[in-house]
């Protein structure tokens, strides 16, 4: 028998293997035992997906009601986690999103992501490394019992469900820890994109440390409603927000960093992408506004499209704000650093743009940003303040190198203009005594005298 011949009958004796495993594990049948490891071993190299080749992949499809771990899957459809089953992914996991996938974990149900910096937990394209593009496949979708503002309704998605009638603040969806979900935010119809990682009602006992949302055709992170906090988390390539709190969304955000790539990111560039975009309530979209958003965001640093070595006003993407805030967004935002956004008309704003007014009223304080307009802005019936805010020239501004997307090298993201030795963070307004978050005394997410916590476990690649 030639090579050939062989290589398809690993291939095929492979694929007839996963599916027996997949059909044995899912019912509890899987032996323990087996005299066939030499073949085993053979057939496993055989059948990685897209790289995976530490175990055997398994399809996963449709409904998961029964608590299982996963070493290496392949997302077939839309797949629900239903309570009380809980989807365990250990470190060095790898879950491949086919074309038109995406994972919903419901009410009730968790995700347990755990890896390391060395071996984090990968939700990636099933395209191979070279021709993965954003949207890919869908994306997660976590569906938690917290409160919101919306009041009953349904998510995004090819299979809507329910949320917005959630009680308990503590709920707890699982735990995303050193995780990357990248080349994600299928288009479901036109104007409405899964995000990478979508969180409905999500509670303040889910983890939410050390992620990476990379290549999204939509939105990185956006929040409805829900009480969970998170730090550590990093957009990159993103087409549109790269943080996006909506509903009366109330939890603790620190160490944030948005990148969007000079391309526009995903083959479909949003006109209005931003870093931050947070939205109080829901009337703006025929809800009923029933509590503000009150997020509290320390320690971030937002580079736009233009890159980092000029931050002139120019062609490109039209980001009209960095950051903007509206419909009765509340809270307090501190320790920034933005750069390289073109053609801003407002670097900050707060737009109250409903009636009745809803308030939007932020403190923003130490962050340092570039001059591409008018900084800092109050519309409506904002009373949004601006307490030690720094303005500097364009050609002032930058970090010490940019990323490579054709490579995947990393950017260096100590800033060539750092501001240190600032009042710590805890002892700020709004953070005084608050033991979540790091007693800062610098702007930006990556203490500049310190190490870069987004090495080692982070993407790059453009495809």
């Amino acid at each position: 028998m030639d090579f050939k011949k062989k290589t398809r009958l690993a291939s095929i004796l492979a694929l007839v293997l996963s599916l027996s495993l997949t059909h044995c594990e899912l019912l509890g049948l899987e032996e323990d035992d087996s005299d066939d490891s030499a073949l085993f071993a053979l057939l496993l190299a055989a059948s990685s997906v897209n790289g995976c080749a530490s175990a055997s992949p398994i399809d996963l499809s449709g409904e998961i009601t029964s608590s299982i771990t996963v070493q290496c899957g392949v997302l077939r459809g839309t797949v629900f986690v239903r309570s009380p089953a809980v989807l365990t992914i250990p470190a060095g996991g790898q879950i491949f999103g086919a074309d038109g996938s995406s994972l919903f974990i419901l009410q009730g149900a968790q995700l347990n992501a755990v890896g390391t910096a060395a071996a984090p937990v990968v939700f990636s394209s099933a395209q191979a490394a070279g021709n993965r593009r954003a949207g890919d496949w869908g994306g997660i979708v976590m569906i938690g019992n917290a409160t919101t503002n919306r009041g009953a309704n349904t998510t995004e998605g090819t299979n809507p469900q329910n949320y917005g009638t959630g009680t308990n603040d503590a709920d707890s969806s699982g735990n995303l820890t050193y995780v990357r979900i990248e080349y994600a935010g299928d288009t479901v119809a036109p104007g409405n994109e899964l995000n990478c990682l979508s969180m409905y009602g999500v509670g303040s006992g889910t983890t939410l440390n050390f992620v990476q949302c990379h290549k999204g055709r939509d939105d990185s992170f956006e929040w409805f409603g829900g009480a969970v906090n998170g730090k550590f988390l990093v957009s990159t390539g993103v087409s549109d927000d790269d943080f996006d709190m909506d509903e009366g969304y109330h939890g603790k955000l620190q160490h944030l960093l948005g990148y969007k790539f000079d391309d526009g990111s995903a083959g479909v560039s949003a006109n209005d992408g931003r870093g931050f975009e947070f939205d109080g309530s829901a009337s703006a979209s025929g809800g009923s506004f029933a509590g503000k958003s009150t997020a509290k965001v320390a320690n971030f640093t937002l580079v736009g499209p233009l890159g980092v070595y000029t931050d002139t006003i120019g062609t490109g993407e039209n980001n009209p704000n960095q950051m903007l805030f509206r419909e009765g967004t509340t809270g307090n935002i501190a320790h920034g650093y933005i750069t390289g956004f073109p053609g801003a008309a407002n670097t900050i704003y707060c737009d109250d743009d409903t009636a009745p007014a809803d308030g939007t009223n932020l403190a923003i304080d130490a962050t340092v940003i570039t001059q591409t307009g008018t900084s800092f802005s109050n519309n409506g019936g904002s009373t949004c303040t601006d307490g030690s805010t720094k303005s500097v020239p364009a050609t002032g501004i930058a970090l010490t190198a940019a990323a490579d997307e054709q490579t995947g090298t990393a950017p260096n993201l100590v800033p060539t203009v750092t501001v240190t030795g600032q009042p710590g963070l805890t002892t700020r307004t709004g953070f005084t005594g608050d033991t979540f978050f790091d007693n800062t005394t610098y702007s930006g997410a990556v203490d500049p005298a310190g190490t870069d916590w987004t090495a080692g476990w982070t993407n790059w690649l453009t495809n």
